[in-house]
């Protein structure tokens, strides 16, 4: 993948696994071309944390005011994507003094499989509170190594420290700690594929030994609380990520993220509908 006219605040570093499998061609008016790779594959395609990293480098891409951090990322997953080339364009909704809005639309062969909104914004004024505390966990000496049973995890260093072991727990709730494999610093665009990338809470609850479903998302918001990196945040450490479920019906079920800094950072929240199937 050639890059060209990548801005200097937000370059591709293909040097890391994240940076190479989001590349962009920059082609003009808000288009860019990329790739689909397996790096980041699940079972039967690619992970939607990924897919969701690689709109946001788009929308940065397209962003005119590199000092607007991203506030919110809201993605629907229409149609399960293949392994090659895909285009991207983006189209700015509204840029106001304070605020731009961006969509954006990943296509294959014609076919839109994915859509994503964003917001920007620079720091405004205002109260400042954090009532909320990180979950109790596993100090991370003592973490579990998670399970490499598909490509996905050997993306990630990942080690579980919150709720029960794999299909044993009371209530559908995991976690633990998380960085990428490589080394790469956590950034936004890292947090834009944390908050799919551990196992889904639902799989980690005691269900019908016949039930071996996979749990696509059909959609999610994605909130980013405090735009990284700041002031005393270690880029290079893990962080801790929480995932709860309290409902399948239907064939449906939600799933709540939180993802949080070593020293107590609420940094994403995220709420996801997928199927349980």
């Amino acid at each position: 993948m050639i890059l060209k006219n990548e801005p200097a605040e937000h370059p591709a570093d293909v040097s890391f696994e994240l940076d190479r499998a989001t590349a962009l061609e920059t082609l003009g008016d808000g288009h860019f071309a990329g790739r689909i790779t397996r790096d980041f594959w699940v079972a039967i395609g690619p992970n939607g944390g990924y897919l969701a990293a690689i709109a946001l480098r788009g929308a940065l891409l397209a962003l005119a005011d590199a000092a607007r951090a991203p506030r919110s990322m809201h993605v629907r997953y229409l149609a399960p994507p293949r392994e090659g080339e895909l285009e991207l364009r983006t189209s700015v909704v509204r840029a106001g003094r304070s605020m731009t809005t961006l969509d954006a639309s990943l296509r294959q062969a014609g076919r839109e499989f994915m859509t994503a909104s964003f917001c920007f914004s620079a720091p405004f004024s205002g109260p400042a509170f954090q009532d909320g505390a990180p979950p109790e966990a596993l100090p991370i000496a003592h973490a579990i190594p998670l399970a490499r049973e598909i490509p996905l995890n050997d993306r990630f260093d990942a080690r579980t420290a919150i709720g029960a072991r794999s299909r044993a727990g009371a209530r559908a709730e995991t976690g633990g700690y998380l960085r990428l494999a490589d080394g790469r610093p956590v950034d936004m665009l890292a947090l834009a594929a944390f908050w799919d990338s551990w196992p889904p809470a639902l799989f980690f609850r005691a269900l019908e030994p016949e039930w071996k479903g996979g749990m696509p998302t059909v959609e999610a918001s994605v909130y980013f609380r405090r735009p990284v990196p700041f002031a005393g945040f270690r880029s290079s450490e893990h962080v801790l990520i929480r995932l709860r479920s309290a409902l399948a019906h239907d064939g449906f079920v939600e799933e709540d993220g939180e993802i949080w800094s070593l020293d107590g950072q609420l940094l994403v929240q995220s709420r996801q509908l997928a199927l349980c199937r």
